[in-house]
């Protein structure tokens, strides 16, 4: 038998789970549309621009896209100026991709528009329930990873 306050702090942290990823996806879209950004584009800047250099089938497997969607979505970023390809040095086979300094402005641009929303949200927090959201994060991070951080 499930311990009550198991099960009631589950449900908890699924109900804020859930609100916490809808109001990211949210704010996303948001960004998104105000920088006349698709949302498959936005994330691929995301991937790249947070990995780079990285492969095709990397971004395939992130963005959970077929590699001839991943193919496709990479060449109209390509054909934007926003990512470059290049053939791997040991092994022509595999194709690494990079952010172009265009490419790096918009990510740049996502990157402080997020990291702006989480210090705004800090900032109505005292420095005691800052420290405890860190903690508490950083701890069911180490957990959902198995004890890795």
């Amino acid at each position: 038998m499930v311990n009550e306050g198991i099960a009631a702090s589950e449900q908890a942290l699924e109900g804020l789970m859930r609100q916490l990823f809808t109001l990211s996806k949210d704010h996303h879209l948001r960004d998104m549309a105000e920088m006349k950004l698709s949302n498959a584009q936005g994330m691929c800047l995301m991937v790249i621009g947070s990995t780079a250099p990285v492969t095709m089938g990397r971004i395939a497997d992130y963005m959970a896209l077929s590699s001839a969607a991943a193919t496709s979505l990479v060449d109209r970023l390509v054909q934007s100026g926003w990512v470059s390809r290049q053939a791997d040095d040991r092994d022509r086979r595999i194709v690494q991709v990079n952010l172009t300094s265009d490419g790096t402005a918009i990510y740049d641009e996502l990157r402080q528009r997020r990291c702006g929303r989480m210090r705004e949200a800090m900032a109505t927090l005292t420095e005691p329930e800052q420290a405890t959201l860190l903690e508490g994060m950083s701890l069911f991070v180490k957990a959902l990873s198995g004890g890795r951080s």
